[in-house]
């Protein structure tokens, strides 16, 4: 793939209709946000301040859908059902994949091409930590289920971009397979206005945005072209082959257990979930 990161320059993008619009979304409301920093503010309350923005950043990408509110991962279930088989493992029920907040998924379902966590910005560093090992070990299905996926040239320089936000500001990463080892590199943060006199810095962050809106749009279409050709390879399968498959060691992803969450009592009488107590 052709796409890196940290090339490109505001200049670059600073006529983009995308660009435009989000700092007039930004300019629009800043105001409101700088306020809303007086109270507490929930984990909810952040996500659907800057939802809007990754809307508009993939809204002429046909090929690609966005999934919100504690998604399955679908690449997760798999990579933990290979495991279960692997070690003989009864989990006592079905296998389900892990919750994240929000998701870029190919449209024809059940292959994501990145995930995003997000975490109010009161969070503890060990709440932040959690989020971020959770995320990057989906992120590493993620791009095991593309590479199994996909073949040949296609597979060259193949990474996945995601993403871990507390409040208004996040950390993008590449996830990659290099000589055979799984690694995860910072690429730049992403941070949201929350004062009027912080707007102009928003455009380093609009690159950032830009530069994955672009490969997201570069694994669609690889993805497309996978989709297509292995439904033209099944239209007859020939001769079944029935020797077992053989598992690759780079498919076992390995999960924490789930942490039971605990229910503590607000002010008003109403139970809330207590985040820190989760890995989800």
């Amino acid at each position: 793939m052709d796409v890196t990161f940290g090339n490109a320059t505001y200049g670059t993008h600073s006529s983009s209709p995308f660009t435009k619009a989000m700092f007039l979304y930004s300019i629009q409301n800043v105001n409101h946000w700088k306020e809303m920093q007086k109270g507490k503010l929930s984990e909810l309350d952040n996500f659907v301040c800057i939802y809007p923005i990754f809307q508009a950043l993939c809204r002429n990408i046909s090929n690609i859908i966005i999934r919100t509110g504690e998604v399955a991962s679908a690449a997760s279930k798999e990579a933990r059902s290979i495991i279960q088989k692997k070690y003989n493992v009864d989990l006592g029920s079905a296998v389900h994949g892990r919750k994240i907040d929000l998701v870029f998924s190919y449209e024809g379902g059940g292959i994501d091409l990145t995930s995003v966590e997000w975490k109010k910005g009161s969070a503890s560093d060990r709440v932040m930590l959690l989020q971020q090992t959770k995320n990057t070990r989906i992120n590493k299905c993620n791009l095991v289920k593309l590479r199994d996926l996909l073949s040949g040239a296609e597979m060259e320089d193949l990474f996945v971009v995601g993403a871990d936000f507390k409040g208004f500001s996040g950390q993008l990463y590449s996830m990659e397979l290099i000589d055979g080892v799984f690694v995860a590199n910072p690429i730049g943060k992403v941070t949201f206005p929350k004062h009027p006199k912080t707007v102009r810095d928003f455009s380093e962050s609009l690159v950032l945005l830009l530069e994955w809106r672009d490969h997201l749009r570069s694994l669609s279409d690889l993805v497309d072209t996978a989709v297509a050709r292995k439904i033209d390879e099944e239209s007859y399968g020939g001769i079944s082959d029935s020797r077992r498959q053989i598992i690759s060691e780079t498919d076992f992803t390995f999960f924490s257990p789930k942490r039971k969450r605990t229910k503590k009592m607000t002010n008003t009488g109403s139970e809330e979930e207590d985040s820190d107590t989760g890995s989800d």
